[in-house]
């Protein structure tokens, strides 16, 4: 079992700074680490506590990130053969909500004088958009086509 030990700069918080650092971050934020109203609630450990999960979540972002990656750019080729185009996102049925993202997508590329070239559009886009491409409102009643509503 692996035990998680708190950062090493957790170690160094006293619990003055302990309270003002919980109380920039809130106190109802922080309940799920142990935080209460008890005046004996032991504010340092709360905050490694929430320092272990910072960790936890670094550690996981390289997996994610590749998982993010893998999954847009598979979709994106999948899209593009059946669809016939790489620009299947600007096609009649994709939903005002995921239209607006491809948009702001476009917009950022060219604020930072990059092409709007699908590849780029596609490498912009946000894991939640790729994540809302399977949503209901995606799936076809009974046709290849994706439904309109």
């Amino acid at each position: 079992m692996t035990v998680f030990k708190s950062p090493e700069w957790a170690s160094r918080i006293d619990v003055g700074t302990a309270g003002r650092v919980i109380d920039a971050i809130s106190r109802p934020r922080l309940s799920s680490y142990g935080m209460n109203a008890d005046p004996s609630c032991d504010l340092v450990a709360v905050l490694a506590r929430h320092a272990r999960n910072i960790v936890v979540c670094e550690a996981m972002y390289p997996s994610l990130h590749l998982l993010e990656v893998v999954v847009r750019n598979r979709l994106h080729d999948a899209f593009s053969v059946h669809y016939g185009t790489t620009e299947w996102f600007r096609m009649p049925w994709m939903h005002a909500r995921e239209s607006a993202l491809i948009d702001r997508a476009v917009q950022e590329l060219r604020r930072r004088r990059k092409p709007p070239s699908p590849d780029n559009i596609v490498a912009e886009l946000t894991f939640g958009f790729w994540c809302s491409m399977f949503d209901r409102r995606y799936e076809p009643p009974h046709t290849n086509e994706p439904c309109r509503r």
